[in-house]
């Protein structure tokens, strides 16, 4: 199974990696600069809006190495799945702050 660098950049899985891990961050970086400017109208408590961030910023930093975990035993189609599910479900609950 060893393919050359050429033949691992042509590849649609490693494509499809980069694209994700190359997206996600710049979404995270334009939310976070723009958080303020974005929320504020939405919600009108600055303190709460912190509070947010912080719960975000400790979520992503368990989310990130649990989903790993999780990768790393039920494959990548089955964790994005469990992903998307857990997403719909927080959605659906209103557990999201926004």
């Amino acid at each position: 199974l060893k393919k050359g660098l050429l033949a691992t950049l042509k590849d649609k899985k490693f494509i499809l990696l980069f694209v994700i891990a190359y997206f996600i961050p710049l979404y995270l970086v334009y939310l976070i600069l723009f958080m303020k400017i974005i929320f504020m109208p939405i919600i009108n408590d600055d303190g709460y809006l912190a509070m947010c961030s912080i719960v975000l910023t400790v979520a992503g930093m368990i989310g990130g190495p649990f989903w790993g975990v999780v990768a790393d035993h039920k494959g990548f189609k089955a964790t994005l799945l469990l992903v998307c599910i857990a997403d719909l479900i927080t959605k659906i609950l209103g557990l999201q702050c926004t």
